[in-house]
This record gives C-alpha cells, sequence and structure tokens, in this order.
C-alpha cells in the first residue's frame, strides 16, 4: 500500500514537472511571436539571440531543412562590418514584394575605396544545390545575424505549424486554458481538503457515547416528570386530611352540648325533688 501511495505521488510530481516545462515553452514561443513581429526585420529575437528557422537546403549537411539556429543579432553597422569569412550569417532579401531571410557562409569580404566593408559573398554548404557555383552577394546592412553555432535539429517544423492560427490555437491556447481549468480544480480540491480536515470525524465509538447519554437525558427527563406529579399531588392530600379533622371536631361539639343538656336537665330535677 505504502509502495503504491508513493509511486502515485511520484507520477504526480512528474506530471507537474512536465506541464511547467509546457508551460514555460509556450510562454517563452509566445514571446518569439510577438518579438518577430515588433522586431524592425521581423526577426523573433530575445536577449540578443535570434531564432531563426532555416526554409532550405542550401547549407546542409551543417545546417538542414527545418532546423532552428540561434544567432547573435547584429545592430548597427560597426557590428554589420565586422564579419569576416567563414562566418555562417543570415540576411533579408526581397522577394515578390516579401521580405524573406537567407542563411549562407561568407567566403569573401568586399571593401569601398575608404576600406570599410560594403558587401559580403556568400556561399551555401551545399554543394549539390550550387553545382553552378551560384554566390550571393549581400549588402553589409541586409545581415541581419551571424549564427553561434546553436542548432535545433527540426524544431523549425513545428515552429512553422505553430505561426499559423490553426497551430497557435491547437498548441498554445487550447493547452494553456486547460491548464488552468486544472490547477482551478486542484486549487478548490485542496481548499475543500483543508475544510474537511478542520471537522472531528465520528467514530463508532463515539456514536456509542452520543446514544447513552441521549438515553441518559431521558430517564432524567422521565423522572422530573415523575416527581414533579407527586408534588402536584401532596397538598390535594393534606387539604383532605384537614376537612376530615374538621368534622370530627364538629362532632365532639354537638356531642358535647348534648350532654351539658342532660346534664343540665338531671340537676333541675334532682333540685325540685328536693324542695
Amino acid at each position: 500500500m505504502d509502495n503504491g501511495k508513493k509511486a502515485l505521488k511520484v507520477l504526480k510530481v512528474i506530471g507537474n514537472v512536465l506541464i511547467w516545462i509546457f508551460v514555460v515553452f509556450a510562454v517563452v514561443i509566445t514571446v518569439l511571436v510577438f518579438a518577430s513581429q515588433n522586431d524592425a526585420d521581423g526577426v523573433p529575437s530575445l536577449g540578443g539571440k535570434s531564432v531563426i528557422n532555416v526554409l532550405t537546403n542550401s547549407m546542409e549537411p551543417t545546417i538542414n531543412t527545418g532546423d532552428i539556429i540561434i544567432g547573435q543579432r547584429l545592430i548597427g553597422d560597426e557590428e554589420k562590418q565586422g564579419l569576416k569569412v567563414d562566418d555562417v550569417v543570415t540576411f533579408k532579401f526581397q522577394k515578390e514584394g516579401r521580405t524573406e531571410f537567407n542563411t549562407h557562409r561568407i567566403i569573401e569580404v568586399r571593401t569601398d575605396s575608404t576600406g570599410a566593408v560594403s558587401q559580403y559573398i556568400t556561399k551555401g554548404d551545399n554543394t549539390e544545390a550550387n553545382v553552378a557555383n551560384v554566390t550571393e552577394t549581400v549588402s553589409y546592412r541586409d545581415v541581419v545575424a551571424v549564427w553561434t553555432g546553436t542548432r535545433f535539429a527540426k524544431l523549425g517544423t513545428f515552429l512553422n505549424f505553430l505561426q499559423t492560427s490553426t497551430g497557435f490555437l491547437v498548441v498554445i491556447v487550447i493547452p494553456l486554458v486547460l491548464f488552468f481549468l486544472y490547477e482551478l480544480f486542484r486549487f478548490f480540491m485542496a481548499l475543500r481538503s483543508v475544510r474537511k480536515s478542520g471537522k472531528k470525524e465520528i467514530t463508532a465509538a463515539d456514536e456509542e457515547e452520543i446514544k447513552r447519554k441521549a438515553i441518559e437525558e431521558y430517564l432524567r427527563q422521565q423522572e422530573a416528570e415523575k416527581k414533579a406529579k407527586e408534588a402536584e399531588q401532596q397538598p390535594s392530600g393534606a387539604e383532605n386530611a384537614g376537612s376530615e379533622a374538621g368534622a370530627a371536631d364538629c362532632e365532639a361539639g354537638v356531642d358535647g352540648d348534648a350532654a351539658g343538656e342532660a346534664g343540665d336537665g338531671s340537676g333541675g330535677d334532682a333540685g325540685g325533688d328536693a324542695d
């Protein structure tokens, strides 16, 4: 039984940890989505780091399609002109009226007449995709980040889905709502448990004790009622005894008067004879 409780407790802890990891992940993704919307170049950046989704195979096998790479965000001419050959950079370009991004390796640095960096010649690592030795010339102003070497395989595919309305609803909004409801349920259950723990649990012995006291109280009430009835009957008996005593006194008085009259008569008769 103890082992079962311990296992259940461990599972609850693991479940809570997983839930909180998801919550942190959801919050980070949400922040990145809003950060990309507020960034001047449309690149999700946080704390000077850019999260870049690689959409093509031009950098394979170094970076694969669908990978997420972390780049150091470049701000200002000084940072953008300080790059060197072999750096992997992400730059922006215009395609059909919209801004898109590409990630290539710098193979040459070009300067202007003053010696300041003006352009970078870039090329992908994938030789099969660049059989014609295709390169791209990029103005230093269009470079937005330089790769730090950190890569998350295939996470970009998931983020592509997450950036859609359906993906954001299914992956972020609904789970967060369910998590909130689950935490609310746990809160009410804990509150109910606390309230219940404050009440004394009635055992079988307690029930017997309550019954015994109830019976004793009933018997005391019956005894009190009996004594009250006896007390009411006692005054009526005394009055009857007084009435009988009064009647006896009256009879005794009548007998005395009769005896007196008899005595007087006898005396009178006796006096007359003596005369």
